[in-house]
């Protein structure tokens, strides 16, 4: 009777350490450098990265004096390219603009989706009086993937050093519910970078001198996250 008992014990000790086991398996995955939706990578041969340069050709984005927002989005979105290209040569790396052009929204998205891309990085430059530091953001549905990709790029930007740690936030900044328009539509794990303020002249000057280290950092955080393709 006892043996019967002990049986039944450990059977369910065993469930037990099974149901956990589940439920941190995506934890540990993260844990581990990659994305849950893009593990199995390696399946069809390919990873390809959208870096998304935000605003450009009448759309300047923010200005401050003769600073545009546009301008410092793709000096930034070129650099990451580079850098990513350097890092992990078998990486396939999209712009939806290399140039001061300028493209919808929509376009932006149909880029990315046109690639099958497996991650979506939109580059930006914030806006507000008196204001400065490095925030992401995500997608309202507050998608784990998304917030790894954040988290990963801004502990890498935050290690090379910025004015003010802003943290990851969620919707739009007029509403958490909301989104903004890419990240609402992209179909791959997404985030948006606003790296430092147009009008902080700290956060301006850091973006200059610092540009090539940021790239290089957000580079280093997007590939951690990537699986190593087979030979």
């Amino acid at each position: 009777m006892k043996q019967k008992k002990h049986r039944s014990i450990n059977l369910w000790l065993a469930l037990g350490v099974l149901i956990l086991a589940c439920m941190a398996g995506p934890v540990l995955l993260r844990r581990s450098g990659s994305l849950s939706t893009i593990r199995d990578a390696q399946s069809d041969g390919k990873l390809v990265v959208c870096i998304d340069p935000g605003h450009g050709g009448d759309d300047s984005g923010a200005v401050s004096g003769d600073r545009q927002e546009k301008d410092d989005n793709l000096r930034l979105a070129l650099a990451l390219r580079d850098s990513l290209r350097t890092l992990r040569p078998d990486i396939e790396i999209v712009l939806t603009r290399d140039s001061d052009v300028y493209i919808t929204l929509e376009g932006r998205c149909e880029s990315s989706r046109r690639a099958d891309a497996d991650l979506f990085v939109s580059l930006h430059r914030n806006s507000a009086e008196g204001a400065s530091g490095v925030e992401l953001w995500c997608s309202s549905d507050r998608d784990g993937d998304d917030t790894a990709l954040a988290e990963a790029i801004l502990r890498g930007l935050r290690d090379v050093g910025i004015s003010e740690d802003r943290g990851v936030k969620y919707g739009t900044a007029e509403n958490p519910k909301g989104n903004y328009y890419v990240l609402g539509h992209a179909s791959s794990p997404a985030c948006l970078v606003e790296l430092g303020f147009m009008g902080s002249e700290e956060d301006n000057r850091l973006l200059d001198e610092r540009l090539t280290r940021y790239a290089d950092a957000m580079a280093e955080a997007i590939s951690g996250l990537l699986p190593q393709l087979k030979d």
